[in-house]
């Protein structure tokens, strides 16, 4: 991290450590990440479930320095696709951030570059995995504000979102000349995004409609004619009363896990068992936070009345 930002201005430096919250280099080694851990993003340990799978192949495509690269170029994408999006809700006001999420950008492209020959089919599905995960963030904020719409189509949105995610296990899959794996990849990381974006939704769902958006879980507990025409005290209220009497809050993480099942059984024909524990320890964290959910009253996941 030191080494790519040295040469940026101090403020942006500046605006980047805070917004990171780093004191110290970020995560940028395969040592100490491996395909055994659980408690990483998944996006993080597909390039080495990967590597696991194919390891009886090319072995150099899978040599340490490779790993550690493209590990570093995938936590890039990630950090310019969060910035973007965190300056577009206004979520930070260092408004700078703009032009280092394009610096991250860059650097993810100079190190995939490093490995891969301009006419490389790997550009051809950077470019792509890019490009549907800008637009489909643009419009999952587009749909989210409107209240009368197609919850289906949203969660299509949230797992378009994972395309910019797979970067890193289709370098991987070229290198072991593996592209036909890639679809189940695909589609793992379809479903992983859309349960983790759906339980992000219930956290959110008080910060959301302050910023009139109307996201998935707020939607699954009230009818479009209510989010549209309720004052948001009103609308806060009647979510509260869901939250705390019915069956809502079960048939969300019924969702939550269904889109996990779906992972695990667009990913298990790969035989990777880091790939199945992950999806088993995910599943368990779900069913753990709705326990807590349950026991926590719906003043605590919403705080404060919107005003």
């Amino acid at each position: 991290m030191a080494k790519t930002i040295r040469p940026w201005p101090p403020s942006t430096k500046l605006a980047v450590r805070r917004y990171l919250h780093l004191t110290n280099e970020t995560v940028h080694s395969a040592e100490r990440l491996n395909a055994r851990k659980t408690d990483q993003p998944y996006w993080i340990l597909l390039p080495f479930w990967l590597a696991e799978r194919f390891r009886g192949g090319k072995k150099k495509a899978y040599s340490r320095r490779f790993m550690d690269d493209i590990l570093w170029a995938q936590y890039c994408l990630f950090v310019f696709i969060r910035m973007q999006d965190d300056l577009f809700d206004r979520h930070t006001k260092h408004f700078s951030l703009i032009y280092a999420a394009d610096g991250f950008l860059l650097e993810a492209h100079r190190v995939f570059s490093g490995y891969f020959p301009k006419r490389s089919p790997f550009w051809r599905i950077f470019s792509t995995c890019i490009g549907e995960t800008i637009f489909a963030v643009a419009n999952a904020d587009d749909l989210q504000s409107r209240a009368k719409r197609s919850n289906n189509q949203l969660l299509r949105c949230y797992g378009r979102t994972s395309a910019i995610c797979n970067v890193a296990a289709v370098a991987v899959g070229l290198k072991a000349e593996k592209m036909k794996m890639i679809s189940r990849i695909k589609r793992f990381s379809n479903e992983m995004m859309i349960a983790g974006a759906i339980h992000d939704d219930i956290l959110d769902m008080k910060e959301d409609l302050k910023r009139g958006r109307f996201n998935y879980a707020a939607s699954f507990f009230l009818p479009p004619h209510i989010l549209e025409t309720a004052r948001k005290v009103e609308t806060v209220k009647r979510l509260r009363s869901n939250l705390l009497n019915g069956s809502g809050l079960s048939r969300l993480f019924t969702e939550i896990h269904k889109h996990a099942r779906r992972a695990d059984d667009a990913y298990r024909p790969l035989a990777v068992p880091a790939a199945t524990e992950y999806i088993s320890t995910y599943r368990r964290s779900m069913k753990n936070m709705e326990d807590i959910m349950r026991l926590q009253s719906a003043d605590r996941i919403f705080e404060k009345d919107i005003r």
